[in-house]
C-alpha cells in the first residue's frame, strides 16, 4: 500500500480553530479506518504574512517520504470517495483533486454540518483546490506554487495551470463542503490584489504551453 501523509496548511486563527479541528479529527478517523500506517500533520511556511502558496509548497517538502501527499485545506472536508479515487489514481503523477465541487456553508449550515446534520449542496460550485492529492515529486515537476500570490486567490488556478501544461490534471467527482469561516481577511477583487489576478491570467493563457508554462516558472526570483 502507498505511503499518504496528509499535510494541512495552517497558521491558528480563532475563526477558524474549530473548523480546523473538526477537519483534522475527520482525517484521523479516515486514516484509522483505511490508512492505519499514514498521518496527519499541520505546516505553516512561518513566512510573516501568512503565504497559501508557501504553506502548500512547505506541506510537500514535509511530507518528501511519501509516496502520496494529501493537501487539505483547513476548512475543507472531502468527499470520501472522491478522496479514495484520487489517493488510488495519483501514483501515475498527474495532479489530482479529490472532489470537482465545493459547497460553502453558511455559518448556520456549518454548526449543523459538524453537529453530524446534513446540509444542502446543491447550489456547489465547480472547484480547483482545497483537495489536492499528488506525488511529490510531481509537485515539483508541475514547478510548485507561485510563493509571489499574496493574500488571497490566483495560487490555485495558476498551479492547476501549471500541473495541466506539465504533468495533467484529473478531478474525481464529489461535493467537498468548505466551512465557514470570517471572509473580511479576503481582499479579492481589492487594488493589491490585482497583481494576483494579473499573474494567474498569464498562467491561464499558458495552461496548454509547457514552454511558456517554464517561463512563468522562470521568473521567480524566491
Amino acid at each position: 500500500m502507498s505511503r499518504v501523509v496528509v499535510a494541512i496548511p495552517w497558521r491558528p486563527t480563532p475563526d477558524r480553530e474549530v473548523g480546523f479541528r473538526f477537519v483534522w479529527n475527520w482525517y484521523l478517523d479516515f486514516i484509522a479506518m483505511s490508512r492505519p500506517t499514514d498521518r496527519v500533520m499541520a505546516v505553516d511556511s512561518c513566512s510573516p504574512e501568512f503565504n497559501r502558496a508557501a504553506a502548500r509548497n512547505s506541506c510537500v517538502r514535509a511530507a518528501a517520504d511519501a509516496d502520496i501527499v494529501i493537501i487539505n485545506d483547513a476548512d475543507t472536508v472531502p468527499h470520501p470517495p472522491a478522496l479514495d479515487a484520487a489517493v488510488a489514481g495519483a501514483l501515475d503523477g498527474r495532479l489530482h483533486y479529490g472532489l470537482d465541487r465545493m459547497a460553502y456553508l453558511t455559518e448556520l449550515q456549518s454548526e449543523r454540518y459538524m453537529a453530524g446534520e446534513k446540509v444542502d449542496v446543491s447550489d456547489a460550485k465547480v472547484h480547483d483546490s482545497s483537495v489536492l492529492v499528488i506525488r511529490p515529486q510531481s509537485w515539483w515537476e508541475a514547478g510548485g506554487m507561485d510563493e509571489r500570490f499574496t493574500g488571497y486567490g490566483g495560487e490555485d488556478g495558476a498551479f492547476c495551470s501549471a500541473a495541466n501544461a506539465l504533468i495533467g490534471v484529473q478531478w474525481h467527482e464529489g461535493t467537498a463542503v468548505s466551512l465557514y469561516h470570517d471572509p473580511s481577511v479576503r481582499d479579492i477583487g481589492s487594488a493589491s490584489w490585482r497583481p494576483n489576478s494579473e499573474l494567474s491570467m498569464r498562467y491561464h493563457a499558458a495552461r496548454h504551453d509547457p514552454l511558456s508554462i517554464r517561463g512563468l516558472i522562470a521568473e521567480r526570483t524566491y
